[in-house]
């Protein structure tokens, strides 16, 4: 296995997971008339053959081998990395692969505290935490190739998030979270907050 750029390469999806995942997302392309090709096969074929390049990867963190142990529970069911990236599309569509692998890396840390439930579907579906959950930009989010690319990364125990346990809109005026947590980070338009 080799490491490049804080990424841990060589631990490729499944082929049944990624047939699961291109026929999914194709239905979920059908249902919204887009294009069953925007995108999701060319992703697909690249994490195959090795060839993902990561445009943001100046952003990457070296992996220690404490957040391997930690990733090691990365072992997410097909319903998970679709609910996954349905979630990082609707909160970070226009944050790049980074930005979505953050909102991914966000749930997990989630998973991992006492502090929240202990699935991905509790942690995405607990009442008041997302809001596309809410206003329903969830359901009718379509992820994109950046999802595919942030899973990827993601299971191959990237993390960006030092922890992070929520995230808000960057916003000059105080609000709950800058007032009530630690403040980790700015990604973009983002803050991450402990």
């Amino acid at each position: 296995m080799a490491v490049a750029a804080g990424l841990l390469v060589g631990w490729p999806l499944s082929e049944l997971t990624n047939r699961r995942l291109d026929r999914q997302l194709a239905e979920m392309r059908a249902a919204k008339n887009c294009s069953s090709t925007a995108g999701v096969v060319e992703a697909v074929s690249k994490m195959q053959s090795g060839g993902l390049t990561y445009t943001e990867a100046n952003t990457s963190i070296p992996v220690t081998a404490e957040e391997i142990e930690d990733a090691a529970r990365l072992d997410y069911t097909d319903e998970e990395s679709i609910m996954l990236m349905k979630l990082a599309q609707a909160e970070a569509g226009n944050q790049g692969v980074v930005g979505k692998a953050l909102v991914m890396n966000v749930v997990h840390n989630r998973v991992l505290s006492e502090d929240f439930p202990n699935t991905i579907e509790e942690v995405i579906f607990e009442e008041g935490q997302f809001t596309p959950i809410q206003d329903g930009h969830y359901d009718s989010a379509v992820p994109d190739e950046e999802c595919l690319q942030a899973l990827e990364m993601v299971l191959n125990y990237w993390d960006g998030s030092n922890g992070a346990l929520f995230f808000e809109v960057t916003s000059e005026e105080q609000t709950w979270h800058s007032a009530n947590l630690t403040f980790l980070f700015e990604y973009k338009d983002t803050t991450f907050y402990k």
